[in-house]
């Protein structure tokens, strides 16, 4: 599967995500949590629906040196939904 990133954005396994240092809260209303552990919640939930994760891409874009903004791509197969076939032209 592949994740087109642009704008210095660099592809990440989940390892590198799981290892990425967390930025400082802005303020005492700003929540900060590592990106790998938004990636576990969305995961565990579509596993929870009977949902199996084919494959995943990640990617993170940084700005001075911390991690700025997450992009991922999951390849889910659903419970009672056929796989896409492929047709050739």
């Amino acid at each position: 599967m592949a994740l087109l990133l642009h704008c210095g954005a660099a592809h990440v396994t989940y390892d590198e995500l799981a290892h990425l240092p967390v930025p400082d809260a802005r303020g005492s209303r700003h929540a900060v949590r590592p990106f790998v552990d938004d990636v576990d919640i969305v995961l565990d939930e579509f596993q929870s629906i009977g949902a199996r994760v084919e494959d995943t891409a990640d990617g993170v874009l940084s700005r001075d040196g911390m991690p700025a903004r997450f992009f991922g791509l999951v390849d889910l197969r659903l419970p009672n939904v056929a796989a896409p076939t492929t047709t050739s032209a």
